[in-house]
């Protein structure tokens, strides 16, 4: 169970952190008055743990393995909490980044202990190495196909509520993801990296929460060298690009000044519900909005918005 080795785990995360900021490569690939488009009335459709007899996972994290491709891979599974509604249940899937492990992502974005408290099944993996290997590499595609059918049969999961989170290198996965697997997911999060996966082949429309700091100086938010090595497009860029040109976003940039240090721009009136938000944190760097650790390597955290309240806010409002 997580919660016993905190403060070790904490120290692990930041020096994990730290190792990631400076050396490990990023794994780059050759609506409402709150800026929510309404979620469409969709029936729910349901996994095989709805219906198969499979007995009620208690709430609370534990550790689960499985076997993918000849190598057991490791996750973290974070069951909601009882009294956070009845039924099928959504579910995310959140992605470290490069260099660190599931474990230090689930204390680093606290996406997964948010959303128990919120109904929300969580699945917080860790790469075969100290990155993902991104789609359309088959790698950990085939780790993703292989935890859904997984949790699928074990719990009752809304199969149109199922949802990807990442940071830095995680972001790219996501990225892949939202690409790659448009058919299961319904909307994707990208923290410190919406600009390092390259152009999505399979245009339908996806939704998309994005953070990014100004000053990251690892994956630029202007045109630059993520890392000093490998050549990225600036965020409003590619953010404007996938509202309009994927997405079909027909009203915005939408601005919002939330705060003397974040901005917020939305795209709606997209196909599909496609609906994009970007927000920008003047000042911030490679960190996770919200993030209770300050790792002075990779540059200020802001503590005005928190990403993972606001993913989830997204995530309600956005079914496939």
């Amino acid at each position: 169970m997580i919660g016993r080795r905190t403060a070790v785990l904490v120290a692990a995360l930041i020096g994990m952190l730290l190792v990631a900021g400076c050396t490990s490569p990023l794994g780059v690939p050759p609506g409402l008055d709150d800026g929510r488009s309404p979620p469409p009335t969709i029936p729910v459709r349901t996994s095989r743990g709805c219906t198969n007899g499979a007995p009620a996972r208690a709430p609370g994290t534990t550790t689960e393995t499985i076997e993918v491709d000849g190598i057991v891979r490791t996750f973290l599974l974070t069951i909601p909490d009882v009294g956070t509604g009845d039924g099928a249940r959504p579910l995310v899937l959140d992605f470290h980044g490069s260099g660190s492990n599931g474990t230090q992502q689930f204390l680093y974005s606290r996406l997964a202990t948010k959303g128990q408290t919120r109904g929300y099944v969580t699945i917080t993996p860790t790469a075969n190495g100290p990155i993902w290997a991104i789609p359309p590499s088959p790698v950990d595609l085939h780790l993703v196909d292989a935890v859904l059918e997984w949790i699928g049969g074990r719990a009752c999961i809304d199969l149109r509520r199922i949802y990807a989170a990442g940071l830095s290198n995680g972001a790219s996965m996501t990225g892949g993801l939202g690409c790659h697997r448009r058919d299961v997911f319904a909307a994707i999060g990208m923290v410190a990296g919406p600009n390092i996966y390259p152009t999505c082949t399979d245009q339908r429309p996806m939704p998309l929460i994005a953070f990014h700091g100004t000053a990251d100086h690892i994956v630029p938010y202007q045109a630059g060298l993520a890392l000093g090595t490998y050549p990225v497009r600036g965020v409003e860029d590619v953010v404007r690009e996938i509202a309009r040109d994927r997405n079909l976003c027909q009203d915005g940039p939408i601005p919002t000044f939330l705060s003397p240090d974040v901005t917020r721009v939305v795209y709606r009136s997209c196909a599909m519900q496609g609906d994009v938000h970007l927000y920008t944190v003047i000042g911030g760097g490679h960190t996770w909005p919200g993030a209770v650790f300050d790792v002075p390597a990779l540059g200020p955290v802001t503590r005005t918005v928190d990403a993972s309240d606001l993913m989830l806010d997204f995530f309600d409002a956005h079914t496939r």
